[in-house]
């Protein structure tokens, strides 16, 4: 049988997700563009893209549209839970660190695991990356060619990643919801710009590469480095707060369509064992 759940269940998931997970942004234009995309998924009119408007739409909203959107998102209701409740539940689950922050407690998990550790993965190569650069002093020629190397290291792990998210993940997706529209864009915008950031952290660590970096070169070799995590890592956090929702949440006839698509290592990812 499906699972149900109460508020009591969503606020301790909402809480888990907040709680353990740190790769959430909260500056002002993220907070929009998160806005913006819980309004997409409750169908709200393009341009309401403010939380407060988000959880007013919710407050109007019969019971049975509560419902249909705590299904859409992955947390059928009891059948005993209140209206209120419902309104509740769903504050919380659009949210979207919601599932995000407790993916794997979701019965689909097995779906984007793979996919998951990946960027778990991509966060961590770039924590090492910025340490490299970490501080004051300046960096010999040695120092410069170690930033090089955990640079090259990510690169290598980084182009099948996004050669499978170009090529075979994100094109069905953009097909099976083409509401968020402006976000798959978004998304291709990003990976068209990488090799742009990307550039400058190799023109940089060039410099460096025979006499180290010093005084201002050191600041601009930080500042490329630095500006490459920064930017990959909003990255991240736009794909899994479109994607993890509408991953996690397909019915069974579209995990037989990803399986017809999908290749390599990544078709396992259309099994949610």
């Amino acid at each position: 049988a499906q699972q149900s759940y109460t508020l009591a269940d969503v606020r301790q998931r909402a809480e888990a997700g907040g709680a353990g997970n740190n790769n959430k942004s909260s500056n002002e234009a993220d907070e929009t563009r998160d806005a913006a995309i819980q309004g997409v998924r409750l169908g709200l009119p393009a341009g309401n893209s403010s939380r407060q408007v988000v959880e007013a739409n919710i407050e109007s909203m019969s019971r049975e549209k509560l419902v249909e959107h705590l299904v859409q998102l992955g947390v059928p209701p009891a059948a005993e839970v209140s209206d209120a409740d419902l309104a509740a539940m769903l504050k919380l689950a659009v949210r979207s660190d919601f599932w995000r922050g407790v993916w794997q407690q979701h019965p689909n998990k097995g779906l984007l695991r793979m996919w998951m550790y990946a960027h778990d993965g991509f966060r961590k190569r770039l924590t090492a990356l910025r340490q490299t650069v970490a501080g004051d002093a300046d960096l010999t020629a040695a120092q410069v060619a170690d930033v090089d190397s955990h640079l090259q290291g990510f690169l290598k792990k980084n182009a099948p990643h996004s050669e499978f998210e170009d090529t075979q993940l994100f094109p069905y997706f953009k097909e099976a919801y083409p509401q968020f529209a402006q976000f798959w864009q978004e998304i291709d915008n990003q990976h068209g710009k990488f090799n742009e950031v990307v550039k400058k952290a190799t023109e940089a660590i060039a410099a460096g590469a025979s006499g180290g970096a010093n005084g201002d070169a050191r600041k601009s070799l930080a500042g490329a480095v630095n500006g490459l995590a920064d930017f990959y890592e909003d990255h991240l956090l736009l794909e899994e707060r479109l994607m993890v929702p509408l991953w996690l949440n397909v019915t069974d006839a579209q995990k037989a369509e990803l399986r017809s698509r999908l290749r390599g290592m990544y078709w396992l990812s259309s099994y949610s064992f």
